[in-house]
């Protein structure tokens, strides 16, 4: 997988600069349509792949040693980060203040990038995201909803390596990986299924900030 990274980071760099000249290309605006669709088609391809490279270096490395470079970390400034460069979804933080807790930002990354995936795939009428984040007395909590439909398969192995349900989409390694690394940094992951599924974190605040 490392070595695929750098190849596919050209691609996906070179799909960027297509993109953008397809749209000051002066030619027939059907032609430009067809051209725009296929070279955003490809940049979605391309960070598809990326993101399941991600996840099976990710699931490499806990494999390995299990363990995570804990740092301090602006959850809230975090999260903004990571979020605000993504496309056709609109995502709403509740919580602007710093909140610092205890994590490895690697895990985090992966950890909300494939929520985020998750509700792309998987909820067709997603239109927001709420990432509602509270400062607790002893911990930072995150609630992260897509407000899509109630889950109907089986509950239980909704976290279990390569479980998919019915669906011909992802590899099945994304909510093992969330479990796996919020693990990792001492962090409570909970599925809340009533009228849609409902992701929360319970993150320790960092000890030299609180």
């Amino acid at each position: 997988t490392h070595e695929l990274k750098t190849p596919l980071a050209s691609i996906k760099l070179q799909s960027d600069v297509l993109n953008e000249f397809v749209d000051e290309m002066d030619i027939n605006s059907n032609d430009k349509e067809r051209l725009s669709k296929y070279t955003k088609r490809l940049i979605q391809d391309s960070t598809r792949l990326e993101g399941e490279l991600e996840n099976h270096l990710q699931l490499s490395r806990l494999k390995r040693t299990g363990k995570l470079n804990l740092t301090c970390v602006d959850l809230s400034q975090f999260i903004k980060t990571e979020t605000q460069y993504l496309e056709n979804v609109q995502i709403k933080i509740s919580d602007t203040k710093s909140c610092f807790i205890s994590a490895d930002e690697f895990a985090l990354k992966t950890i909300f990038r494939n929520l985020v995936q998750n509700s792309i795939r998987h909820n067709q009428d997603l239109k927001t995201i709420d990432i509602i984040i509270t400062d607790e007395e002893n911990f930072i909590k995150v609630s992260y909803s897509d407000h899509g439909k109630k889950f109907s398969g089986e509950f239980n192995s909704l976290t279990k390596l390569f479980y998919k349900h019915q669906s011909p989409k992802g590899s099945g390694i994304g909510l093992y990986l969330i479990k796996s690394l919020s693990k990792g940094m001492s962090a409570e992951f909970i599925i809340n299924n009533k009228d849609s599924l409902e992701f929360i974190f319970k993150f320790k605040k960092d000890s030299k900030v609180v």
